[in-house]
């Protein structure tokens, strides 16, 4: 079984989409075990699409231009594997 995740690339550095934030739009961590899941690929998408456009620089600053969120396919759930329906009801 395969589920997918949102990661966060800017400048060499990557990790993962971890939560919605209300003040800088996302909160990210930086290992895959704390990562949001996603049942589906479209799903996951939806969450890159949403965390493109909310999500701010450090502390509110402007976003780094070089910033990114895309979908990564990953072959087996972790400890936090919720199903869509989950999630969505999370965001």
């Amino acid at each position: 079984m395969f589920i997918y995740i949102v990661k966060r690339v800017y400048g060499r550095s990557e990790d993962y989409l971890s939560a919605w934030d209300k003040d800088y739009g996302t909160a990210c961590r930086g290992h895959k075990k704390y990562a949001m899941t996603f049942g589906t690929k479209e799903s996951a998408e939806a969450a890159a699409t949403r965390a493109n456009k909310e999500c701010t620089g450090y502390r509110g600053e402007k976003r780094p231009d070089d910033m990114v969120f895309s979908v990564e396919k990953i072959k087996e759930p972790h400890q936090n594997y919720m199903p869509d329906d989950e999630a969505f009801l999370a965001i």
